[in-house]
């Protein structure tokens, strides 16, 4: 069995979102290789970092990499609307079942679709 003193290696991160602008949204724990996202991520301002990782022995040579690791940052729509009009209209049809109706809008900033339900008798 090895001892701990062979096992040993240090993980290391480099690349826009750690150590160049913008600096520091990402960290690597160097004994375990995890990554952690230490800042708020904004698609809007940056869609994707590519960052490389290698891995060194304790005295700092190179045992593996680097590679690329690819952090592709999804949109979670943190966008208000957008109407642009006053006034949207939508058909439903006599006896349609529910759900059938439905009036759509779309914009730069945003996608909204309207379904006309049941909701009950009045």
């Amino acid at each position: 069995m090895p001892s701990d003193s062979e096992n040993k290696h240090v993980f290391h991160m480099t690349g826009a979102g750690v150590d160049m602008d913008p600096k520091g949204v990402f960290t690597i724990d160097r004994m375990t290789g995890e990554v952690f996202v230490s800042q708020e991520l904004d698609r809007e301002a940056i869609s994707s970092y590519t960052l490389e990782v290698s891995v060194t022995d304790i005295n700092g040579r190179l045992m593996e990499g680097p590679v690329a690791l690819q952090v592709d940052v999804n949109d979670q729509n943190d966008n208000r609307p957008i109407f642009t009009e006053t006034r949207y209209a939508g058909e439903v049809l006599e006896g349609s079942p529910t759900g059938t109706g439905r009036c759509s809008h779309r914009s730069p900033s945003t996608s909204v679709v309207f379904n006309f339900n049941h909701c009950g008798e009045t």
